[in-house]
C-alpha cells in the first residue's frame, strides 16, 4: 500500500512540473537558409543620351519596355536582425517605333516607305543582374507556435548586370538621297549595379511565406559596338515582385 502510494504521489509531482512547465520552448533566433522566386514587372527609368535620342527621333517611350521580370534569390541569416542575399534576376522586353513626323534636323525627309507606311523597326532591352545585398529585419523572424506573424525587411546592394540592347528592321540612311535599308544593330556589356529595397512576407506554413518586394536599381554603361559613339545606356530602373520564399 505504501508503495502504490509512493508511485502515486510520484505521477502527481511528474505531472505537475508538466503542466507548470507550459510548451517546449522554441529558439528565437538560429542560422538558416531560404530560396526565394520571384516574379513580377520592370520600370525602366528611361534617361540618359540614348533614351533621349531615342524619345526624340522614334515614336517611343520608356514605358514602351514596361515588362515581367523573373528572379531567383538565396538568402543566409547571419542573426535575428541581418540577412544576406545572393539574387539572380532576368528582364527581356521588345518594342515596336517608327521615325517621327517630322524627323528631327530632317524636315524635308517624310518618314514613309513607297507604299506610305510609316518605317518600322524593333528595339529590345535584355539585363541580367547578379546582385548581392543585406536585408535588415526590424524584428526578428518569429519561429514556432509566432511562426504565422509577418515580417517586414528592406536593405540593399550591389552586383553587375550583363546587357543586350538591339535594334532591328527598317531604318533611314540619311545620305544625299536618303534610302530605307534594312538591317540589324546590336551592342552587349556588362555595368555596376546598385539597388535598395523593402518587402514583406506573409507565412502560409511554418517554412513557406508568401512575399512582396519593391526595387530600385541604378546602373549604366558606355555603348560600343553598333552603337559606338551615342555615348550612355540607362539600365536603371525599378522592380515590383511577388512570389515565395522557402525556409531550410
Amino acid at each position: 500500500m505504501r508503495r502504490a502510494l509512493g508511485l502515486l504521489v510520484a505521477a502527481a509531482s511528474t505531472v505537475g512540473s508538466i503542466a507548470t512547465a507550459g510548451p517546449p520552448a522554441y529558439p528565437r533566433w538560429h542560422s538558416d537558409n531560404a530560396v526565394q522566386v520571384r516574379l513580377g514587372g520592370f520600370f525602366p527609368d528611361g534617361g540618359g543620351e540614348l533614351w533621349d535620342g531615342n524619345e526624340a527621333f522614334f515614336t517611343m517611350d520608356a514605358s514602351d519596355f514596361d515588362g515581367f521580370i523573373l528572379g531567383f534569390s538565396l538568402l543566409h541569416s547571419v542573426s535575428e536582425h541581418v540577412e544576406i542575399g545572393l539574387n539572380l534576376d532576368h528582364y527581356d522586353e521588345t518594342s515596336s517605333s517608327s521615325y517621327r513626323d517630322p524627323i528631327p534636323g530632317f524636315p524635308d525627309v517624310i518618314p514613309e516607305d513607297a507604299d506610305g507606311f510609316p518605317i518600322v523597326h524593333d528595339t529590345r532591352v535584355a539585363t541580367w543582374p547578379l546582385t548581392v545585398d543585406v536585408r535588415f529585419l526590424p524584428w526578428p523572424r518569429a519561429r514556432g507556435p509566432r511562426s504565422t506573424q509577418p515580417l517586414f525587411y528592406f536593405g540593399g546592394g550591389v552586383g553587375i548586370v550583363s546587357w543586350k540592347y538591339e535594334e532591328v528592321g527598317d531604318f533611314i540612311e540619311f545620305t544625299a538621297n536618303p534610302v530605307i535599308i534594312r538591317d540589324q544593330f546590336q551592342d552587349t556589356g556588362t555595368a555596376f549595379e546598385a539597388h535598395v529595397l523593402a518587402g514583406l512576407e506573409l507565412p502560409l506554413t511554418p517554412r513557406t511565406n508568401a512575399l512582396f518586394e519593391g526595387r530600385w536599381s541604378s546602373a549604366d554603361d558606355e555603348l560600343g559596338g553598333d552603337f559606338a559613339g551615342f555615348g550612355k545606356i540607362d539600365l536603371s530602373g525599378t522592380s515590383v515582385f511577388t512570389g515565395l520564399s522557402f525556409r531550410f
